[in-house]
């Protein structure tokens, strides 16, 4: 195996690139940089570029004397040349994103040397491994565009987002069904919940066993930005479901920017987005990502809270933000009609709902015996076999049960 190296160098662009023009340029040299096993990323301040090329020795040293010749760069400096012991960005392809002022004012560890005035072509060598380990480690590593697997720049709109949707793909493609969410008072749907499938209907477990770990956050978030556009292809006339992992919030605070910007592309009101939280999906501060959530909330977007029940956060989260909706999990739903532990259980949480002004959903109903057993406590929103199996890339209408006497 030949020895890796890297080189980190800055220059001053001799030309004007748009965002457009940055991600075609990134684009063409991508296959050639994989042919060639190099990984790496490069940033754009509109004057000046800073990029980082790492693989094999001979690769990158006849990438980099390319890069020398090109009279799109002047002024080349070249800030480190050395082995490393293994890839930085292995699971990237060569990356990129445009900087603005504040944002490299931003980047951990460089605040004063960039509030000071200084651009890619001062950066020193130890400054140079700042910048490198914001986005081999740091919050930063969310925000770049063009990853292999990493997925899409969170904040990005949807035009940028759709000329990087095809950088990682699932071996099964990916495609969405989709499973009403009814009101038995009002015999109507109120929602439609987005559940991942394979391109030929291949189950959530298989499409998302086969995501690197590295990718899923980004595949996360990309994968709403898909449900959404198929939604509104399909017609939605109610509220729309989305899946989100919590934890992707810690490294891009932007995550959902691109959620919300899809949804008013495809004209859908912000109102009818509901952003559904697993109980179990580890939240480390819960005050925190309540602070975080309702920034989102406050533009319209609704919060749920998926398999309530399940795990032993659902009381602290309730206790920091009261969402707009709980899920209660499958398994309290289980046989409750004949299940007294679990009626008392279920009694408990749709009492503090009913005092926190919180939608009590009721989900894996399969018999008439648990739908009505729940009725009799108040609940009137359902999920469930017994209304309509998820639909395959179509909105289907559930069987809405007789109304009580």
């Amino acid at each position: 195996m030949q020895p890796l190296i890297h080189i980190a160098y800055a220059s001053k662009a001799t030309q004007a690139f748009d965002a457009q023009a940055l991600a075609e340029l990134m684009q063409r040299s991508r296959s050639a940089n994989e042919s060639r096993g190099l990984t790496g990323f490069l940033l754009y301040d509109t004057s000046h570029f800073f990029q980082l090329l790492e693989g094999p020795a001979a690769a990158v040293h006849d990438v980099f004397r390319k890069i020398c010749a090109d009279t799109r760069h002047g002024d080349i400096a070249c800030i480190l040349n050395e082995p490393v012991q293994a890839r930085a960005f292995g699971e990237w392809s060569m990356s990129y994103m445009t900087m603005t002022r504040g944002e490299l004012g931003a980047i951990d560890g460089l605040k004063d040397f960039f509030d000071a005035g200084a651009t890619f072509m001062q950066l020193k060598s130890p400054q140079a491994r700042r910048l490198i380990a914001s986005f081999a480690d740091g919050r930063w590593r969310q925000n770049i565009a063009g990853r292999a697997m990493q997925g899409n720049p969170p904040d990005a709109g949807p035009d940028a987002l759709a000329r990087e949707r095809a950088a990682w793909q699932s071996p099964y493609g990916r495609s969405y069904a989709y499973q009403p969410i009814i009101d038995t008072k009002a015999q109507e749907v109120v929602s439609y919940e987005a559940l991942i499938r394979g391109a030929r209907g291949e189950s959530a477990f298989q499409i998302l066993s086969a995501v690197p770990a590295a990718a899923l956050y980004g595949f996360d978030a990309e994968g709403r930005l898909a449900a959404i556009e198929m939604a509104a292809r399909l017609g939605i006339g109610c509220n729309l479901n989305l899946n989100f992992m919590p934890q992707s919030a810690v490294t891009s605070p932007g995550v959902l920017d691109s959620t919300l910007a899809m949804a008013k592309h495809c004209g859908i009101a912000l109102e009818r987005i509901v952003i559904e939280i697993t109980e179990t999906e580890a939240i480390q501060d819960h005050r925190q990502f309540a602070e975080w959530i309702d920034v989102y909330r406050r533009q319209g977007m609704k919060v749920a809270i998926d398999d309530f029940g399940a795990g032993y956060s659902g009381l602290n989260l309730l206790a920091e933000f009261q969402p707009d909706q709980i899920k209660v999990d499958i398994a309290l739903m289980r046989q409750i009609q004949l299940n007294g532990p679990r009626q008392s259980i279920v009694r408990a949480i749709v009492g503090l709902c009913r005092e926190l002004r919180i939608d009590v959903i009721a989900e894996g109903i399969e018999s008439t015996d648990q739908l009505r057993w729940l009725e009799d406590e108040g609940v009137h929103l359902f999920q469930g076999y017994l209304f309509a199996k998820p639909g395959f890339e179509c909105l289907p209408m559930p069987a809405f049960p007789e109304p009580r006497p």
